[in-house]
Order: structure tokens, then C-alpha cells, then sequence
């Protein structure tokens, strides 16, 4: 992640009392010359830099209804960099580091739509610093401020820039058996993709921590966090809340060589968001006990418990398994697991009250193949039996967890979803639908998918609230069939894989329940400079059934200690049967890097991805070329980024351009 400069137009309090706090030090070290008083406060110049940064922007959006939003952008700095260290008496007492940028920048926007124009001179505010009070005592303090402008890569094709306020304190006592720790964080992000998407985040956060050792290998901790957030995004409405966090963990180990391990973690977690009628509350206690019996012998014991409320909606789950392992041979192990779990689901207008056993086996088996291969083999068999008794016409479910990654389809749990209330992250802040996220019906599920070029990073998690039909009532049994083969030739040159899993439900009269067969095929080829892989899934279900292949090609070719050359090429084709709906994903990004000379590197990047469907036609292209020089105490880099997003009608274009240079002293 780079550095980049940051502007803004008012001196606020942290930024004043460091820049007062260094002005101080300074004629302090000049002004007190006897050598009884330098005894007590020193502060040294350690480096001194003058800084040069160019920054040029022009940016358009075209709607779909025509209209055209242009913007221009230029930005100029020049300043000053200090790095001032030092301490006062001792520097196991007090010592600190203070990096002011004192200087001027010069910034003038144009809006082509509204005919705008505006040019100022401000005062920069980027600064580091870092206080610690008493470093070798127990009792160590340390104080901390930032301000920075960097940028934030969501995936390959999406970058924003983030202005960053920071600053806070970290304080304790640990030379007791109860060490305690305190700390405090105000965090203020401002993530501004200009045209398109802008975000303001602020978080002033409370922790407190404290452990204590009881025994070998038996650690006890206690966590407590407080935070306050205020989330402001373009076409959504402002996020603000209070959360709390309390966890307490405790690792206990007896019996010989402490072969008895028993976990456990307690959890709660309590966020309030302005404008919502309830606080959305959860409590989880998790324990696990792992016993080694014998050599090839051992057992585990889980029980996990949850009771959640969210909004007028209570929840409470219970879940209890005993799992016992057996290595007959060194290649052959075989697990044999009985498991419960009730659930309570009440709403003001709903029930839902689940219980379920089952029980399960499985068997995995290695075999090397001589000198050219290796067989892998797991299977498992499962049986459940579950009854439901529901009432009402329709449940609420709060906080279901998805990870959303663009090649792979994600559902939601239940089917005949009616209606999303609410996307966040794990800290309550909430997500806006078609710019973070979008809902596409598939048969009787519901499918969520991450927009590219929103707030959601590729793979990330989200907490889903929505509201589907209640099932009806009644009992059924699952049965569960899986079986993986994974063949390795020739050193991983070659690997071959399958892997089918079967679902069927019977016994139920009145109950729509999934029954599936996923069956997925592929092999990954590892050659020199070359690696590739296919990938086919058919997914049958009579809720979303789909079928699914994946390519991908990855050439990675070094033709000296200092060049390189890289290719990523991947394709995914989804086809939804029961809609009539298909999608391609297709995406290729180039790299290359060299050195021109012992003092100058060159480095190239780009890519160009597609999405195409019936319900979404998305392209972004993005080019990125950098020159970096460095010799002696001048650097200097030259820069040019270029980004092409293509949305249905809409289209968005950028062009960026900087130079930035630094002399030290």
C-alpha cells in the first residue's frame, strides 16, 4: 500500500498540539545550553527531506439517461519532513519520534457539469508520532497519531483513496499474574472513489485486556471492547451505533504429557444502531474437550450454545457432538460422530422450533503410489433425523454469515426469501444494495453476490437479515453421501480430483425440502513456468440447481534475477437451468517488472475482467505503469494509472497521473 499525501483545509486538535509539542522541543534543544540541563530533555534531527508530489486526475461518468459529470483534479505539495527524536531525562523514562510535514499544497477542482472551478492553498496536516512513556517498566505507556492519505485495493481492479485519521493510547500493568492492558483508538477513514462512490467512517473504540496463567499450556483471558461508529456512504443512509464486545477464553491441560485439552470461550456481543427499535444482542458459549487416549486413540467432546435477539426476533440454539478417531494404520484413519442440535426461532408473529440427531462415519485413506503418485480417498456417510413445528405465516432470520467470492454462487439459507432488511460487516456497518451487493432470485432461493468495484472486497464476509415463508411443520430423515479422490502424479505435476456429495430427505408429507447431487471433476497441471487447472460442478437440487466450469492459466516466467513476467488468465461459466438464466465471468492480468538500471525499475500492470448475464453486464479495465529511481538520498517516481468501467448504459473513465519526488538530508 502507498503513501500518498494528504490535504486538508482546518487544523485540528491532535495536529496542532504536535506540531506546538515539536516547535517546543525544538527551542527547548537550542535554548537550554548547560550541560545540567541537557542531562534532562534531548531531541536530535535525525533526517530532514524535501518533498515534491504532482498529482493530476481527470475523471467523467456518463448515466444512462445522457448526462455527463466531468471532473479535473490537480494537486500540488511542497514541503518539509522532519524526523525529530529524542527523550527527556532518560530515554527509558520518556522517549518520543515526531515526523511533522510542514509545507503548502495548492489544489484546483473543476466540475465540467456545474461549471465549478475552485483553487485553494492549504496548510498540509500529515504527521507521525510516538510517545512512550517508561519502555523497559511493566507499567509502559505509549501514545500515538497518524494522519496519511493512502489507497485501498478492494480487488485488483477496484482502488480507492483513504484519508486517515488515527491516533490514540496503549497502557497496562503485566508484571502481575493478572496482567492488565488498556487502549484507546479514534479512527476517522474517508474512502473517495470521487465520481462514483464515497465513504466517511469514523470509530472511537475502548479495549480493555487481562490474562492470567493457572498452569502449563492453561492460559485465561478476558477481552471488553466499546465502540462507537458513524458510517456516512453516498446514496445510503448514515450508519451510527454503539457496540459492545466482551470474550472471555480459558485453555485447560491435564493428565499425562497434558494429552486433555478442554476449550472454552464465552462471547457477548451486544450492537445498538440509531433508528432501529431493538439492539441486536447474542451470547455464545463454545466448549471443546480433546482427549488422546492412546497412541492411535483419541476422542472429542463440543457443546455450542447461542441465544441471539435481533430487532423483535429471539433465537436460541443448542448443539452437541462426540466425535471418536481411530489410526489403524499410518495411511488409514476412521472418525465415527454422534450429534444434536435444538433450535428456537420466535417472532411476534412466528415460530419455528427444530431438533435434530444424527449420526456419522467416515474414513479417509493415503496411499503412495511408488515413486510417481499419491491416492488419496475420504468418505462419509451420515443419517439425521429432524422434526420441526412451526406456526405463522413467515420467520425473520438475523445475521446469517456468507463469504462472497466472485466465482462461486451464494445462497441464502432458507428458501422463499420475501424480503433483505439488512447487509453488514462484523462491526453492524451496513452495506447499499446494487452499489455493495445485489439480490438475484435462482428458483426458490436467493442468491447474493458482491458488486465489483464496491465496498466489499472479493471473498469478504457479510451478516445477512431477511425475511422468508415459514415452513410447515413435520418430521423427515437425511441421508448424506460423500465420497472425495484425489490422484497426485509425477511429483504434483498432475493432479486429478472428484468428488461427489448426495442429499436425499424422506418421511415428510407436507414439507418442501432440498434434495441434491453435487458432482464436481477437475485436475490441476503444475509444469515449469505454467500452471493450469479445469474445474467442472453440477449442481442438481429441485430448490437452484446449476452447473458450473472453471478455467484458469497462470504463466509465471523469470528471465533474470530481476525481471519478471506474469499472466493470469481465468474463466467461470454459470448456467441456472431452473430460470433460463446463464453468466461469464472472464478476466486476464498482466505484470511485469524489471530493472533498467542498479537505480531505476520499471513495473507494468493490467487486466481486463467481464461479467456478462441476463441480470448483470459488467467490464472494468485497468492499466497501471510506474517508474521508480533511487540514488543516493534522491528518489523519485513517475506514475500513470488508467481505469474503464462499464455498467449496463453507464460508464465511468479515469485517468491519474503523478510524480513524486524526495531529496534527503
Amino acid at each position: 500500500m502507498k503513501i500518498r499525501p494528504a490535504t486538508s483545509g482546518q487544523w485540528q486538535g491532535p495536529a496542532a498540539s504536535i506540531f506546538f509539542l515539536a516547535g517546543q522541543c525544538l527551542a527547548l534543544a537550542q535554548w537550554n545550553n548547560p550541560a545540567a540541563d541537557l542531562g534532562r530533555f534531548r531531541i536530535r534531527l535525525y533526517e530532514t527531506a524535501l518533498e515534491m508530489k504532482i498529482d493530476a486526475q481527470q475523471e467523467q461518468r456518463s448515466l444512462q439517461e445522457g448526462a455527463l459529470f466531468r471532473r479535473e483534479h490537480l494537486f500540488v505539495e511542497q514541503s518539509l519532513n522532519l524526523d525529530l527524536r529524542g527523550y527527556a531525562y532518560h530515554p527509558n523514562l520518556l522517549e518520543f519520534r515526531l515526523q511533522p510535514q510542514l509545507g503548502l499544497s495548492y489544489q484546483q477542482v473543476r466540475f465540467d457539469s456545474s461549471g465549478g472551478n475552485r483553487g485553494d492553498i492549504r496548510f498540509l496536516q500529515r504527521y507521525h508520532a510516538d510517545l512512550t512513556v517508561l519502555k523497559q517498566k511493566p507499567f509502559v505507556t505509549n501514545l500515538y497519531a497518524d494522519r496519511d492519505l493512502t489507497f485501498r485495493d478492494f480487488d485488483f481492479f477496484t482502488r480507492a483513496q483513504v484519508r486517515s485519521l488515527r491516533y490514540g493510547v496503549n497502557s497496562g500493568y503485566t508484571a502481575t499474574q493478572l496482567p492488565i492492558t488498556v487502549s484507546y483508538l479514534h479512527l476517522q477513514q474517508s474512502v473517495d472513489d470521487s465520481l462514483r462512490h464515497t465513504l466517511e467512517d469514523r470509530e472511537d473504540s475502548f479495549t480493555l485486556n487481562a490474562g492470567y496463567q493457572h498452569g502449563p499450556n492453561s492460559p485465561t483471558g478476558f477481552t471488553y471492547q466499546l465502540s462507537r461508529f458513524d458510517r456516512r456512504e453516498t446514496g445510503a443512509a448514515t450508519t451510527a451505533g454503539t457496540r459492545h464486545n466482551a470474550s472471555l477464553q480459558n485453555t485447560s491441560s491435564w493428565g499425562r504429557n497434558l494429552q486433555t485439552v478442554l476449550q472454552s470461550n464465552a462471547t457477548f456481543l451486544l450492537t445498538d444502531v440509531r433508528g432501529y427499535d431493538r439492539a441486536n444482542q447474542s451470547f455464545t458459549v463454545n466448549e471443546n474437550l480433546a482427549m488422546q487416549h492412546a497412541h492411535r486413540l483419541g476422542s472429542n467432546l463440543n457443546y455450542n450454545f447461542n441465544q441471539r435477539s435481533y430487532s423483535q426476533v429471539n433465537g436460541q440454539d443448542q448443539q452437541a457432538g462426540i466425535g471418536l478417531t481411530h489410526q489403524l494404520y499410518e495411511s488409514l484413519a476412521s472418525r465415527v460422530n454422534l450429534t444434536g442440535l435444538t433450535q428456537k426461532l420466535h417472532s411476534p408473529t412466528s415460530t419455528l422450533d427444530t431438533r435434530r440427531a444424527g449420526t456419522g462415519l467416515a474414513e479417509t485413506y493415503t496411499k503412495r503410489l511408488g515413486t510417481w503418485g499419491r491416492l488419496s480417498v475420504a468418505g462419509e456417510l451420515r443419517l439425521e433425523h429432524e422434526q420441526r413445528q412451526s406456526s405463522g405465516q413467515f420467520i425473520l432470520l438475523a445475521d446469517e454469515s456468507h463469504a462472497l467470492t466472485d466465482s462461486s454462487a451464494v445462497f441464502l439459507g432458507q428458501p422463499n426469501v420475501r424480503s433483505v432488511t439488512a447487509v453488514t460487516d462484523a462491526k453492524g456497518r451496513h452495506y447499499t444494495e446494487l452499489l455493495d451487493y445485489l439480490l438475484i432470485p435462482q428458483g426458490l432461493l436467493m442468491e447474493i453476490r458482491r458488486v465489483p468495484g464496491g465496498l466489499i472486497p472479493n471473498g469478504g464476509a457479510v451478516l445477512v437479515s431477511y425475511t422468508a415463508d415459514a415452513p410447515p411443520g413435520g418430521s423427515f430423515t437425511t441421508y448424506g453421501r460423500l465420497l472425495q479422490v484425489r490422484v497426485d502424479l509425477f511429483g504434483d505435476l498432475l493432479s486429478v480430483y472428484g468428488r461427489v456429495n448426495l442429499i436425499d430427505s424422506t418421511g415428510a408429507k407436507f414439507l418442501v425440502l432440498q434434495n441434491s447431487s453435487d458432482r464436481v471433476a477437475g485436475a490441476d497441471l503444475k509444469w515449469g513456468w505454467l500452471r493450469a487447472g479445469a474445474e467442472y460442478e453440477d449442481f442438481q437440487s429441485n430448490f437452484s440447481p446449476y452447473r458450473t466450469q472453471r478455467l484458469f492459466e497462470i504463466l509465471t516466467y523469470e528471465p533474470g534475477p530481476d525481471t519478471s513476467l506474469s499472466l493470469d488468465f481465468s474463466q467461470t461459466w454459470m448456467q441456472f437451468p431452473g430460470v433460463a438464466r446463464n453468466r461469464q465471468n472472464s478476466s486476464v492480468i498482466a505484470r511485469y517488472r524489471t530493472n533498467l538500471f542498479h537505480f531505476l525499475r520499471y513495473s507494468l500492470e493490467g487486466g481486463v475482467r467481464r461479467e456478462a448475464g441476463r441480470d448483470f453486464d459488467q467490464q472494468l479495465t485497468t492499466l497501471r505503469s510506474q517508474l521508480n529511481f533511487n540514488y543516493g538520498k534522491l528518489t523519485a517516481e513517475l506514475g500513470y494509472e488508467y481505469e474503464k468501467e462499464s455498467y449496463f448504459k453507464e460508464r465511468r473513465l479515469k485517468h491519474y497521473l503523478y510524480f513524486h519526488a524526495t531529496r534527503r538530508f
